[in-house]
C-alpha cells in the first residue's frame, strides 16, 4: 500500500492504449493523494475505464481533462474530491463522503449511449454541487426503442442507494431520460437549486426499485420535459427490503417551465405497477408540496394514492387532466407577472451608432 503521492501531468497528454485493456490512469490501494493536471484521451472503442481508481482513499482529482469513450470509475475508495475537471465522458463514484464539485461534462462528441454524466451509488453524506453537465441527446427517439441505439446520456445525473447526501447548484442538458434519477434507497437527501433542461421524460424521477424518505426537494427548475416529476415502484422487493416507503418528503418551491406535452407529474406508489408487493407493505404519508409551480399550461400533478399528500399551500397547477380526489388546493392562475426588461443604451463617441444593451424578461411559468 501506498500513500502521499502527487501525480501533476503539468498538462501532458496520456492515452489509452489502441487495444483498450488498460486505462490511461489506474490508482490502486492508496491513500492521501492527487492527480492533477492531466489530459486522459481514449483512442479505443472499448468501455474499460480511462481512469480507474480502486481502494483508493482520500483522493483529490482536479485540473484534468478527460476525453473519449472509456469512463472514469471509483470503487471503493471514500473521501474523494472531484473538482475542476472537464470529463467528457461518464463519471461513476461508488463510495461515502464523496466530493463532486465544480466539473463540467460534455458527452456530445461520443456519439453513443450512455448511463449518466454523473454516477453516485451506494454512497452516504456526498455532496453534487455546481456541475455543468450536457448529456448529449441528439432528440432523436430511436425506431427500435432499444437503449443501446439512444444517443447520449439516459440521466444527467443518477444516483444508486443514497443517503445524507446534498445535490445542488448543477445543471443538467440534454438526456434522453432524466435529469436526475435515483433508483434504490433515496434517504434523507436534499436535492436544491438544480437546473434540469430538456429531459426527454422527467426532469426529476425514480421508479426502479424506488424507496425514498426524509429527502427535501426544493427550489429545482424543470424546463422543456415531458414531465416535472415522475415517482412510482418498479419491481418487487429486494433481499432484505420489508417495505417500501414514500413518506416524509417535502416538495417546495420548485417550477415546471416550458412543458413539451399535457402530461402530468407522476406520483403513483402502489402495487401493480411493475411490481407485486402487497398494498400493506407500501409506507406512505407525510409528503408535504408547498409553493410548487405545476405550470397551469401542463396536467395536473397526479397523486395515487391522495392520502400520502400533505398541502403546504401555495401551489400552483392547472385543472386538466384533475383527478377527483386532488390533494392539493392549487391556484391555477400565474399571478406573477414577467419580470421588467432593463435597457440601456450608450452612443460611442463621435458616432451615429447607438448601441443597445438590455437584460431580458424572464417568467416563473415561461412562454409556450
Amino acid at each position: 500500500d501506498t500513500s502521499n503521492v502527487q501525480l501533476d501531468c503539468s498538462n501532458f497528454n496520456i492515452t489509452m492504449d489502441s487495444s483498450g485493456q488498460r486505462s490511461a490512469v489506474q490508482i490502486n490501494n492508496t491513500s492521501h493523494y492527487s492527480l492533477s493536471n492531466c489530459k486522459l484521451n481514449s483512442s479505443a472503442s472499448s468501455r474499460n475505464n480511462i481512469l480507474y481508481i480502486t481502494n483508493s482513499p482520500f483522493g483529490n482529482i482536479s485540473n484534468n481533462t478527460i476525453n473519449g469513450i472509456a469512463g472514469v470509475n471509483t470503487m471503493g475508495s471514500d473521501n474523494l474530491h472531484i473538482f475542476n475537471n472537464n470529463i467528457n465522458t461518464s463519471l461513476g463514484v461508488d463510495g461515502n463522503n464523496e466530493i463532486i464539485e465544480n466539473n463540467t461534462s460534455d458527452l456530445t462528441s461520443n456519439h453513443q449511449e450512455s448511463a449518466a454524466n454523473i454516477m453516485l451509488l451506494n454512497s452516504t453524506g456526498s455532496v453534487i454541487q455546481n456541475n455543468t453537465l450536457n448529456g448529449g441527446w441528439d432528440g432523436v427517439f430511436p425506431s427500435s426503442g432499444l437503449v443501446n441505439d439512444y444517443i447520449g446520456a439516459d440521466d444527467g445525473i443518477a444516483l444508486q442507494n443514497v443517503s445524507n447526501t446534498t445535490i445542488a447548484n448543477n445543471i443538467t442538458l440534454n438526456t434522453w431520460d432524466t435529469g436526475l434519477e435515483s433508483t434504490g434507497i433515496f434517504n434523507n437527501n436534499t436535492l436544491s437549486n438544480n437546473h434540469f433542461s430538456n429531459a426527454a421524460n422527467a426532469g426529476i424521477g425514480a421508479w426502479h426499485y424506488s424507496s425514498m424518505q426524509g429527502n427535501m426537494i426544493s427550489g429545482n427548475v424543470i424546463d422543456k420535459s415531458k414531465q416535472m416529476f415522475l415517482y412510482n415502484r418498479s419491481g418487487n422487493l429486494l433481499p432484505g427490503e420489508q417495505y417500501v416507503y414514500f413518506l416524509n418528503n417535502s416538495f417546495s418551491n420548485n417550477i415546471y417551465l416550458n412543458p413539451i406535452t399535457l402530461t402530468d407529474s407522476y406520483f403513483n406508489i402502489t402495487p401493480g405497477y411493475n411490481n407485486t408487493i402487497p398494498d400493506n407493505l407500501f409506507v406512505r404519508g407525510n409528503n408535504i408540496f408547498t409553493g410548487n409551480n405545476f405550470n397551469i399550461n401542463s396536467g395536473s400533478p397526479h397523486f395515487n394514492p391522495a392520502f400520502m399528500i400533505v398541502d403546504g399551500g401555495g401551489n400552483i397547477c392547472s385543472s386538466i387532466l384533475k383527478q377527483s380526489d386532488f390533494p392539493l388546493n392549487c391556484s391555477n392562475t400565474d399571478t406573477q407577472p414577467p419580470t421588467t426588461p432593463t435597457l440601456n443604451s450608450r452612443r460611442p463617441p463621435r458616432s451615429t451608432q447607438v448601441n443597445l444593451v438590455w437584460t431580458a424578461s424572464t417568467d416563473n411559468v415561461g412562454v409556450t
